[in-house]
């Protein structure tokens, strides 16, 4: 993994644009085995598709990347398709036993961005 400064955090992911649809909402329905046609709450992990890009423009190890925490603040209701934009950033990055220790805010915000949708916090392990 290179190097990243603490002094240049945040480091951001410009801003991935899609559309929350059925289509996409049946696709995470079917993983996790549940009926088609309603709206898993797992349906918006589109928006950290973004962070995924930070980790490959950090050259990370997939092999060795640990996931440790993930929290959702889902701000406010949407009706589907919703077409909306998502952000990624990587706001803390810390070392503790020769691991990385590494956290991103994913913001999806809907299309005109006037109103946040759902904040999410990650955290993932680099391990030595």
């Amino acid at each position: 993994m290179i190097a990243i400064p603490s002094s240049e955090l945040p480091v951001r992911h410009s801003a991935i644009s899609f559309v929350l649809d059925q289509k996409l909402a049946d696709q995470f329905a079917s993983v996790f085995e549940i009926p088609a046609g309603g709206k898993p709450l797992t349906m918006t992990c589109g928006a950290f598709a973004g962070m995924f890009n930070l980790l490959d423009q950090f050259q990370v190890e997939w092999n060795k990347l640990l996931h440790v925490q993930q929290s959702f603040d889902y701000r406010e209701a949407f009706d589907l398709p919703c077409p909306v934009k998502a952000e990624s950033s990587l706001v803390k990055l810390r070392e503790r036993g020769g691991m990385k220790w590494l956290t991103f805010e994913n913001i999806l915000w809907n299309e005109s961005r006037t109103k946040i949708l759902i904040l999410s916090e990650s955290t993932i392990i680099i391990q030595s």
